[in-house]
């Protein structure tokens, strides 16, 4: 039985994906077993040649995707490969820190049923400016440890108990666009019962940041897309 999943989906970017699996092979000192599942969304130029040998001494699974299907999908892509008592959730632009994974797999030995989510902050290679302050105040982190509201979930450094997660029926597909597949299954989880609490202990580094413009063409999508969709279901 594998302790940890750890699923990354990515896109297009081989690169940062290798600097993602390479961080979570550094991290090794969790005495338990763990399981990287990366899954790639339909990448034209995919090569899995790329990423063998990468996981170090943890289990590394890859898969493909034809098409692009979006996160949604390949989030669940993962889940159906996983086996884990408990799934971590992580991008595939971010590298982990020392401890990552100890952390989530301690507080799931506190917490039987509860998500943690973890501190992302951008790597030092990112320019601070309004953008990035901006962003860091809107995220988990404006709250102390502990419990937080359910809509903190996010998919970028978290964690969940498998069971649950299955039991929910995994992530709604209909998201294709930017956002609101995290929040929606947040939301579902939070009407089975389960807390969100912060987890600052594990810690990640976001190494990619969109301009205003882009921020402002993705919100408008989400907008546009994802929003109706949140509100129809719910």
């Amino acid at each position: 039985m594998v302790d940890l999943s750890v699923i990354i989906p990515s896109y297009r970017a081989p690169e940062q994906l290798c600097d993602a699996i390479r961080s979570l092979a550094q991290d090794d000192a969790f005495a338990g077993t763990t399981q990287i599942i990366v899954v790639d969304d339909g990448s034209p130029e995919y090569d899995a040649t790329m990423f063998a040998g990468l996981g170090g001494r943890w289990l590394l699974k890859l898969l493909h995707l034809e098409t692009n299907r979006g996160r949604a999908s390949a989030r669940n892509k993962g889940l159906q490969q996983a086996d884990g008592d408990v799934v971590v959730f992580l991008d595939g632009d971010m590298t982990v820190l020392p401890g990552f994974l100890q952390a989530h797999a301690e507080f799931h030995q506190r917490h039987t049923n509860a998500i943690a989510v973890g501190d992302i902050r951008f790597g030092p290679e990112i320019r601070v400016d309004a953008m990035t302050r901006y962003v860091h105040s809107r995220g988990v982190s404006r709250y102390g440890a502990g419990p937080v509201p359910f809509k903190c979930f996010v998919t970028g450094n978290s964690s969940a108990p498998r069971a649950a997660l299955a039991t929910a029926g995994g992530f709604d597909e209909f998201f294709v666009t930017y956002g609101g597949e995290d929040l929606e299954l947040g939301y579902r989880l939070h009407l089975q019962g389960l807390g969100v609490h912060y987890l600052p202990q594990a810690r990640s580094l976001h190494h990619d940041v969109r301009s205003f413009a882009e921020m402002s063409d993705t919100m408008s999508v989400y907008g546009r897309d994802s929003v109706p969709l949140l509100l129809g279901l719910h």
